[in-house]
């Protein structure tokens, strides 16, 4: 609790890790984790790495107890005089090496001597021993390796943003699968017979999409559960941290195998066929021998544009009879950042889509929970992206809520509760509901509004003329 109240006072994430202690598979995991506190968001870099140790050696797994804790630094080792050669006889070694503690801060280390850099060194051995066969080394054994990338600034292998991962990523599954995300060097979107390969290689994709800066990369996410909107009649929802953005036309490719290659197929009047170009225009030509549904793979594609900027944008595809629910969303362009709400009129803050899980707890909550008392649950949730923006949020998700439970249920019409709906609903209705009998407005007077039935009309004549005089 004291890492979170430091994160949210400096606005700033930290890391704590804690070793491996008994053996690779004993890990302390609520110690291992990214910690940020109240609006701090969970793509932020950690400004610090604190690692968690004991003052002694704990007996067993249930006796680790940790009571202090180190900062850890980067360590970079300098060599100096260092000779390869590709002569088989002999190589040349560094005589000394020098690892030197600094910040992040400090220029990078130059090849002068330790007094004039100003670098405190910290020698880690006197000098190497002699050796009397070193084996030689080429050039092409070593590889360039940023020492800010992600695989160094983190011990263990955790979510990264998509902006910090590496160009090709594979999150390695226990069956051998793998969800991957990869960059898109050309900054544009795959062909459909890339979509195709790369949606039926891997088995499973990522829970959701990252947080964090998304550009010109793609990603492979579980789709089950826009299979099951759709089964209800529902659309298809990709949520990402992305600001607002316009939908553009989505389309289906219809494909068929041809031998070993896909081929596109164009149904048109209940006949799958092919378009040819005769005379300049295209001509729609039907196929000799019909293919079945079995055969034809449909290929759906989802298009997004940014609001703020058209030149950044995402698609999303997936396979409707794939073996696998999973799909493809790219993003190509660069992402100018968020942008207040365009409805905005009190506010200029930046605007970010809510979390769905954060609006499907509200709308549990709902049901028995005060709108005020489900806002400070979930305020004190550790994240920003676990709590809702502030309480109007709250009540309006459980307004609509129950809104839409009383209009199934025929509680209620589909229009609002004002008076200017119902009347609206009434002009609607006039022709259809044999109770609304006439509707008739006159100046300086309200509506006015004449409801009976048939039967009512011959109950009414019934009970009141059918009686003898005297019987009165």
């Amino acid at each position: 609790m004291h890492f979170y109240a430091a994160s949210a006072a400096l606005k700033v994430a930290f890391r704590s890790y804690c070793p491996p202690i008994m053996n690779d598979y004993f890990m302390s995991s609520p110690l291992t984790r990214n910690i940020c506190g109240r609006e701090v968001k969970r793509s932020a870099v950690p400004m610090a790495i604190v690692m968690w140790s004991s003052s002694i050696v704990p007996r067993g797994e249930g006796g680790f107890k940790p009571d202090h804790f180190v900062v850890l630094q980067k360590m970079e080792i300098r060599a100096k005089y260092v000779d390869l050669t590709a002569n088989s006889n002999t190589t040349s070694v560094c005589e000394e090496f020098t690892p030197v503690y600094r910040n992040d801060s400090e220029e990078a280390l130059s090849d002068q001597s330790e007094d004039d850099d100003g670098v405190t060194a910290v020698p880690l051995a006197e000098a190497l021993p002699d050796l009397d066969e070193v084996p030689t080394t080429s050039t092409s054994d070593f590889q360039d390796k940023d020492p800010a990338s992600p695989a160094s600034r983190f011990p263990d292998d955790e979510l990264i943003s998509p902006a910090e991962a590496p160009s090709d990523e594979m999150d390695h599954e226990n069956d051998g699968q793998a969800a991957v995300r990869r960059s898109l060097t050309d900054g544009k979107f795959l062909g459909v017979l890339e979509l195709i390969d790369t949606l039926t290689v891997f088995s499973r994709g990522l829970p959701a999409i990252p947080v964090g800066r998304k550009e010109n990369t793609l990603f492979i996410i579980q789709n089950q559960r826009n299979i099951d909107r759709r089964a209800v009649g529902q659309g298809c929802s990709f949520t990402d941290d992305c600001v607002a953005s316009k939908p553009s036309p989505s389309s289906v490719t219809r494909m068929i195998k041809n031998g070993e290659r896909w081929q596109s197929i164009i149904l048109r009047g209940g006949q799958y066929g092919t378009e040819k170009r005769v005379n300049g225009k295209k001509m729609f030509v039907p196929a000799d021998q019909q293919p079945s549904e079995e055969d034809i793979l449909k290929v759906h594609r989802m298009y997004n544009i940014l609001k703020a900027d058209e030149n950044y944008k995402r698609r999303a595809a997936w396979l409707e009879t794939a073996p696998t629910p999973i799909a493809c969303v790219e993003y190509i362009g660069h992402y100018s950042g968020a942008a207040p709400h365009g409805n905005a009129k009190t506010t200029h803050e930046p605007y970010t889509r809510t979390d769905p899980s954060v609006l499907n707890a509200i709308k549990k909550a709902s049901n028995t929970i005060k709108p005020r008392e489900i806002y400070e649950q979930l305020k004190r949730k550790p994240t920003e992206d676990e709590r809702p923006k502030n309480l109007r949020q709250v009540q309006n998700t459980k307004y609509h809520t129950h809104k839409r439970r009383r209009v199934e249920e025929g509680k209620q019409h589909q229009g609002g509760d004002n008076l200017g709906d119902n009347i609206n609903q009434l002009h609607n209705a006039i022709h259809d509901h044999p109770f609304i009998q006439e509707i008739f407005h006159r100046k300086q007077h309200v509506p006015g509004i004449v409801l009976f039935t048939t039967q009512q009309i011959r109950d009414i004549r019934r009970f009141c003329c059918s009686f003898p005089p005297g019987d009165l």
